[in-house]
């Protein structure tokens, strides 16, 4: 199995432990429960208008180490406009992509933005519980932020 299948089966396993870890039981929830590594994809839409995001996954530092390569994460997702609400709120739209085990690696993020000219953006190094979110703006471009917002440690 190649080092790429390896690492999406790892992580999975390990948000499938997490997830499951401590049930059953009336203690308190010891950190070491959950593993520090896990790292998340957003998709996000601010625009008035659906679009349609594609993200991808590679393992690497630039766009030489990720062709021809199998990507971690190859996922397309269609996202409703942002809506009003009546007191003025906006309520932007949504989705948790995936969860990946990002252990002290540089990965790099391709997007497109429906169907069009793919875009890279290279993480640098991950350290636990980052966050990496796509977000369509209210100009109808994508803007790609890396921060540490994901709580490791069992919620949302």
């Amino acid at each position: 199995m190649d080092r790429p299948k390896r690492r999406l089966l790892a992580a999975v396993a390990t948000v499938g432990t997490a997830g499951v870890a401590g049930c059953g039981s009336d203690s308190d929830r010891v950190d070491d429960d959950f593993p520090p590594e896990v790292a998340r994809i957003i998709v996000r839409n601010r625009d008035d208008d659906s679009h349609t995001v594609t993200v991808q996954l590679h393992a690497g530092t630039g766009a030489d180490d990720v062709r021809g390569r199998e990507p971690l994460v190859d996922r397309t997702v269609t996202l409703d406009p942002t809506t009003e609400a009546d007191d003025g709120d906006q309520s932007r739209t949504s989705e948790w992509l995936v969860d990946f085990d990002g252990r002290g690696d540089e990965f790099v993020l391709s997007y497109w933005l429906d169907g069009g000219q793919r875009r890279r953006y290279p993480t640098g190094r991950i350290s636990g519980c980052t966050e990496l979110t796509a977000e369509v703006g209210s100009d109808g471009e994508v803007a790609i932020s890396k921060g540490g917002t994901v709580d490791c440690y069992g919620g949302d």
